[in-house]
């Protein structure tokens, strides 16, 4: 059959899409496309793939290879960059701060920063818009949701585009709910003033503002924090060694060099510069012995080892006088610190 047979068959009848479309429905078919492995070419690849509840909505696997196996075999990934949360990375609640996505902020929106790693050759490789369209039309859950979802008669060779903003709108309205960021966690409970932090995480919380990690990590709104200034920072990272050598031995190149903010907007000045993640589900594991990986280049699997670097991380070249003076004030952790720091942040997970 042709294309444009194929697109008959495959032409459903919406009711309007509108601001008055049951957010219920719009978060279900969100839900159901996050979780599919159907769409990417070739399948097997979902949202839920690098995006795994057991894992705080971070990479599903384990390891430091898991970071160079994230993308597709049918190409070289242009960089290797450790996959984020997407659980908590929106200003839900946060009047002061607008949200922007990926390490390198280059989307200011959910449904843009959705569109990467669907189209990517490098990650769900879906095609081009009129493909995703078909697929996504095929599924049972589609043709179910989007029935009650919006006005006219669509069909993915006349109007791929508005099919697909549905479908953008919907994963939107999935990461945004309350099944992504449930504000369950132990610390959550303290701030509604059922729940007493331990010594130790008492003593973690004091050692994180004292250390100054609330300056990026903010804990505010007070009722909700998101441990996020969703700002850019230079943290000057050291290179990652074992990664450079799994790259190269994957791809017979060398690893890229990694740009930051400058990859988006050309600026030389800008090099480096990379988006403050949640702290939230930090330390969130599936099981005992799994090695989560910390830092955009996944320079460590210890969290501690993470903690003492930031802490310590020679950035000098990089601070004005104001930045050198606000660094000589602070506080140096211990290795009690940051084992305290730790037992804090364990009281983040969902």
């Amino acid at each position: 059959m042709d294309k444009i047979g194929v697109a008959i068959l495959i032409t459903v009848a919406f009711t309007e899409f509108s601001v008055a479309t049951p957010q219920s429905d719009l978060t279900t078919l969100g839900k159901e496309i996050f979780s599919d492995p159907f769409l990417s070419q070739p399948v097997g690849i979902s949202c839920s793939t690098c995006h795994a509840p057991e894992t705080g909505y971070t990479y599903s696997q384990s390891g430091l290879a898991a970071v160079v196996n994230s993308g597709s075999s049918a190409a070289i990934p242009p960089l290797a960059r450790n996959t984020q949360t997407i659980a908590y990375t929106a200003a839900l609640n946060h009047s002061k701060h607008k949200s922007i996505f990926f390490w390198d902020g280059r989307a200011d929106s959910l449904s843009e920063q959705a569109k990467g790693p669907l189209y990517s050759a490098h990650e769900m490789n879906v095609g081009t818009p009129y493909e995703l369209c078909e697929k996504l039309m095929r599924r049972p859950y589609a043709s179910k949701l989007l029935s009650n979802i919006a006005p006219r008669k669509y069909s993915c060779l006349d109007a791929p585009e508005d099919i697909i903003n549905i479908a953008l709108n919907a994963l939107t309205a999935f990461e945004v709910s309350s099944t992504v960021n449930r504000f369950s966690s132990k610390f959550d409970t303290y701030l509604k003033g059922e729940y007493i932090l331990s010594s130790a995480e008492q003593r973690g919380l004091e050692r994180f503002n004292k250390a100054g990690c609330q300056n990026c990590h903010l804990i505010q709104p007070h009722n909700t924090p998101l441990f996020s200034d969703y700002s850019l920072h230079r943290v000057n990272l050291l290179n990652n060694e074992p990664l450079s050598a799994l790259w190269n031995k994957a791809f017979g190149q060398p690893l890229p060099r990694e740009p930051g903010l400058e990859k988006v907007d050309g600026l030389p000045v800008d090099t480096a510069l990379f988006k403050t993640p949640t702290l939230r589900n930090v330390t969130k594991k599936p099981f005992e012995g799994f090695e989560k990986q910390y830092g955009h280049n996944a320079i460590t699997s210890s969290l501690a080892d993470f903690i003492a670097l930031h802490n310590n991380l020679p950035q000098e070249k990089y601070m004005n006088q104001e930045e050198l003076q606000s660094k000589e004030a602070r506080v140096l952790l211990t290795r009690d610190d940051i084992e305290d720091i730790i037992y804090f942040l364990k009281s983040l997970e969902d």
